[in-house]
């Protein structure tokens, strides 16, 4: 390839053309408008539990095992810049619409429109993603979480179709910030390394971007290993969550033993205990999941639940304080027994925690922080002197028609993404010569992206009870999928233009 060639088809140099700025003008004038709605509606940003829990770290600039130290680093590069809390909403807001960018305009670029404005609709629709413009206004991780996950997606497209070192350093970089601000991250190489492996590059970017992707794994924990060991004596890249989610994953199937279930009991003492306890609490983990209809995180949280009972008696064998005790609990015995149980009622697993917790990913029933509006708790005195949060009692939302017309519509609004995302696959399935047509590059983008969701349901699914935030970065790849799909079919661009329209990049 010629100099001149590249010059012209340089991601970098393209995102940022002439051309580009009605793209750019469509993508930061939809985020503004949601900014200013949110900051017409609430006197200040959303916070909840886990909020306290990073602007604590992060005003102590310090590691805990509840959280990676991701987005607390992020509010410390904030409040550098501004103590208002609103700027917390502002620097997620030009992230979100930054990052949007850099995936819309990868898109625009590979597979352009024959109509500006078919695209311009689409940035919009994407943009106007209620549930992302919502949680621009919380106090925690899943907006910056997203836009993260957004620039790593772009600068895959940019390696898979112009093999672009650049690309490949910024795809670090926004992988290993992922990473810190959620460890759901660490499943992404899952889908990762296969399109890494089969892209149409030279062997040996083929595996610089293997090495760079297992590389960042090593040095993340190598972080999480020397951090818990500064915490707590032990070098062990498990911070204890993992332990309390197995156990209140596990706990969804007590209810539901039979008398022959009833019989099994755990090897170690210890457990064995701790199985009898639970199996006497079946009556309220049997109301709590809506006798198996539903899944639920209570176990974890709710300070009268049964875990919380075992941590309280914990604490007063031990003597140890509560962050210590949380966290030998689920590194010790929690996470042994939610990985006996589940082994040990892998059926009933899958049938009252996997199936309706995967319902949930298509309709979420859940939409948790999503529901409500919470104010900075008056008596949060640290967080009101480090980001200036206005000082007054039982804040409450300026205009509550906002949340409860906008969150009624939220589960229905994923479903009609996933409808829009499963249409197109069928189309690319039955498209005949219209699938065979797909260059090798663009086949590759569709692999990333429906493996990305592939494991990122499967991961969620099998964790976690699914409520709608975890979904957030995946609005706009289901989208971004079925406009790949339907460019291909004819419905942006003609098919009498295919031989022209096929030379997608290098």
């Amino acid at each position: 390839m010629s100099n001149s060639y590249w010059m012209k088809n340089f991601y970098f140099r393209y995102i940022f053309g002439k051309a580009q700025w009605l793209d750019w003008a469509v993508i930061f004038a939809c985020v503004a408008a949601g900014c200013l709605l949110l900051v017409t509606s609430y006197p200040c940003p959303e916070a909840t539990s886990d909020s306290y829990n990073y602007l604590r770290a992060a005003m102590e600039n310090q590691f805990n095992a509840y959280r990676p130290f991701g987005y607390s680093y992020f509010l410390r590069v904030v409040h550098v810049f501004s103590h208002s809390l609103y700027s917390i909403l502002v620097a997620q807001g030009l992230l979100y619409a930054l990052s949007l960018g850099f995936l819309l305009l990868a898109v625009k670029k590979y597979w352009p429109p024959r109509k500006p404005g078919w695209f311009l609709l689409f940035e919009a629709l994407v943009a106007l993603s209620p549930a992302a413009l919502f949680l621009l206004n919380y106090i925690l991780s899943d907006s910056v979480f997203c836009s993260l996950f957004f620039i790593m997606i772009a600068m895959v497209i940019v390696m898979i179709k112009e093999g672009s070192w650049v690309a490949m350093v910024l795809y670090a970089l926004a992988f290993f910030a992922a990473l810190h601000t959620r460890y759901l991250a660490v499943h992404f190489p899952l889908a990762l390394i296969p399109v890494f492996l089969f892209m149409p590059r030279k062997w040996y970017y083929r595996v610089a971007a293997i090495l760079v992707t297992c590389a960042v794994l090593c040095v993340l924990h190598e972080q999480i290993c020397r951090n818990m060991k500064s915490i707590t004596g032990v070098r062990s890249f498990a911070t204890g969550f993992g332990g309390w989610q197995l156990t209140n994953n596990a706990l969804h199937v007590l209810p539901h033993l039979s008398e022959k279930d009833l019989e099994l009991q755990p090897d170690k003492k210890s457990l064995q205990t701790l199985h009898g306890f639970f199996l006497y609490t079946r009556p309220y983990i049997k109301e709590r999941t809506g006798d198996g209809k539903t899944v639920t995180t209570a176990f974890m949280w709710d300070s009268q639940g049964p875990m919380k009972h075992v941590l309280n008696q914990y604490m007063q064998f031990t003597d140890e304080d509560y962050y210590h005790s949380w966290i030998a609990m689920g590194n010790g015995d929690f996470r042994s027994y939610g990985i006996w149980l589940t082994h040990r009622q892998f059926g009933k697993y899958i049938r009252y925690f996997i199936f309706p917790n995967s319902k949930s990913a298509f309709l979420p029933k859940d939409i948790e922080v999503l529901g409500g509006y919470e104010a900075v708790k008056e008596e949060q005195l640290e967080v009101r002197y480090w980001f200036d949060a206005p000082v007054k009692p039982a804040q409450k939302a300026r205009k509550n028609w906002l949340y409860r017309t906008v969150s009624r519509f939220l589960p229905w609004i994923e479903l009609g993404t996933w409808i829009i995302f499963l249409a197109s696959a069928l189309f690319l399935l039955f498209g005949g010569k219209r699938r065979s047509s797909l260059s090798r590059e663009t086949c590759t983008v569709l692999w990333l992206l429906f493996l990305l969701g592939l494991f990122y349901y499967g991961t969620v699914t099998y964790s976690s009870p699914i409520v709608l935030r975890y979904w957030l970065p995946f609005h706009a790849v289901k989208l971004c999928f079925a406009w790949v799909v339907l460019w291909h079919g004819n419905f942006f661009i003609s098919l009498s233009n295919e031989a022209t329209s096929d030379r997608e990049g290098p």
